[in-house]
């Protein structure tokens, strides 16, 4: 635990040897292996992190990492796994309207901050359309659409779209 963001980037760039200023995200923390978590009380800014919100998200990484046996996640997944989990709602029903009219991504370009802002989303049209233990079976192999859900991942994307469209429709 950190008291303040300069003080977790160093120690990150010592210890695992990246630099957070480097990804395109608001770092606050990172897990590492299955059993360590490094996290800031403040964010870059200086704002207060809000630490249950933080610890969930990164508690739910060591948790599939052991899942997984630490196999590699797929970015989108892997985030908005998290995310879900932890009620990080930065990007989600509010935002859906902005999505649909941008464009849905390909899911190789879900990438650095894109895969937070996409990654709910995609998270929460899994587990209401297919239930939780799809999403636990995605996580094991390794976000295997066509296997875990039997679609395409065209058809995934315009069953994610129409959720996503429904949902703007109730906030209406």
């Amino acid at each position: 635990m950190y008291d303040e963001y300069e003080k977790i980037r160093l120690s990150v760039i010592d210890e695992l040897k990246f630099d957070p200023d480097d990804m395109n995200i608001n770092f606050m923390g990172v897990s590492i292996k299955n059993d360590t978590i490094y996290f800031t009380l403040k964010d870059k800014s200086g704002y207060t992190v809000d630490l249950k919100r933080l610890l969930v998200h990164e508690f739910t990484h060591i948790v599939t990492m052991a899942l997984t046996e630490g196999k590699t996640q797929i970015d989108w997944l892997w985030e908005g796994t998290a995310k879900y989990l932890a009620q990080d709602r930065d990007f989600s029903e509010s935002d859906y309207k902005e999505m649909i009219e941008k464009g849905l991504p390909e899911f190789y370009m879900l990438n650095n901050e894109s895969r937070y802002i996409y990654g709910y989303s995609m998270v929460e049209y899994i587990i209401e359309t297919y239930g939780r233990e799809k999403l636990i079976e995605l996580l094991v192999k390794q976000g295997d659409i066509d296997d875990v859900l039997n679609i395409t991942v065209d058809e995934f994307k315009d069953g994610w779209k129409g959720f996503l469209e429904e949902k703007i429709e109730l906030n209406d």
